[in-house]
């Protein structure tokens, strides 16, 4: 698999799904929550072809929103999440 990025390998758990409000980043933080751990490939799997305002998501829009959500405090990668809970930094 080449060329794939960090984001496209990683596997994240959900933070805080609050602050999201409509379309298809709320349904992947919802879907995300269900799930407690998520890469993905599972988010692809679930939500390409889906329409969401007029327009199907594809694999850029999800890979987009995953790391909108990233750099938001959304999602965490599983590993980082882990050592937050127990509180090493």
């Amino acid at each position: 698999m080449a060329n794939r990025s960090k984001l496209q390998e990683a596997t994240f758990k959900v933070v805080t799904i609050e602050n999201l409000k409509r379309g298809l980043v709320k349904e992947m933080g919802e879907f995300a929550a269900r799930r407690n751990s998520v890469t993905f490939s599972d988010f692809v799997t679930a939500f390409a072809g889906r329409q969401f305002n007029g327009k199907k998501a594809n694999q850029f829009q999800i890979r987009r929103h995953m790391s909108w959500m990233k750099s938001h405090g959304v999602l965490k990668v599983a590993a980082q999440a882990k050592a937050a809970k127990a509180g090493v930094r």
